[in-house]
């Protein structure tokens, strides 16, 4: 984290009670499986509760989770699966690119380029988003994915990840991401050790971006990160897919 950045309990109070945070984490969360830790060492157990109850839901759990200290020692984070969920049955999933590299950001982000780059040759739609530690997670949203390929969804999730691993020539890659169970941090939480925001980064952005951007008090919520893919844009997987057969 950036030296001498730390939250006070109602610094944190405040991030996550402000209106627009918390109805995004809302909106974001009501397809999926969400679960609150200070612990990202216990998601590997699955669980989580099916989207929030209300926008007014997320201080209360915020609000539960600490302990009372002035100065928490790790900071309350929300997770979401990257699977969706309809009726309780998994109904699609959002691809996720976390590059995982502790401790330094540049290389995090150098090999994330690679990752963005070979993307937008095919243009791809996909978002990008700080994780809060020292990487970006590169998503492409499940709208993405032209409806023929989402009757035969989980073949396709597993190979359009191969791919990306196999072409853009990324390095630290995460492959616990090829689980359409797994949990990734959601836009707007804190992370648990560093409490700088999994903040959303707009591709023009990327090669600028600093991990002080992150910081709680420079946060403003962008919509438009949120924005689905058109129909144009939806057969750009399907050309990936054509071009790099026999990878």
């Amino acid at each position: 984290m950036p030296l001498g950045y730390m939250l006070k309990t109602g610094e944190i109070l405040a991030y996550y009670g402000e209106s627009n945070i918390a109805e995004t984490l809302f909106e974001y969360g009501k397809d999926r499986k969400v679960i609150i830790t200070s612990d990202p060492g216990t998601l590997a157990g699955g669980g989580g509760q099916q989207g929030f109850r209300s926008p007014d839901e997320i201080p209360e759990l915020v609000k539960k989770s600490l302990d009372g200290n002035k100065v928490p020692r790790k900071y309350p984070a929300f997770h979401s699966t990257v699977g969706r969920y309809g009726q309780r049955a998994q109904s699609g999933a959002d691809i996720v690119i976390d590059i995982d590299v502790k401790n330094n950001y540049r290389e995090a982000f150098m090999n994330g380029k690679k990752v963005i780059q070979f993307l937008d040759y095919y243009n791809v739609p996909y978002r990008i988003k700080f994780s809060g530690g020292s990487g970006p997670h590169i998503i492409i949203p499940y709208e993405a994915f032209p409806q023929s390929m989402q009757n035969k969804f989980s073949k396709t999730y597993q190979l359009v990840f191969q791919v990306i691993i196999s072409k853009s020539k990324a390095s630290h890659i995460d492959g616990s991401f090829a689980a359409t169970s797994h949990f990734c941090r959601m836009p707007y939480s804190l992370n648990e050790i560093t409490g700088l925001v999994s903040v959303p980064i707009m591709r023009e952005q990327y090669n600028d971006f600093t991990p002080s951007m992150a910081e709680a008090w420079n946060i403003k919520v962008d919509k438009s990160w949120f924005q689905k893919p058109d129909e144009s844009e939806k057969e750009a997987i399907s050309e990936m897919i054509r071009d790099s057969k026999g990878f």
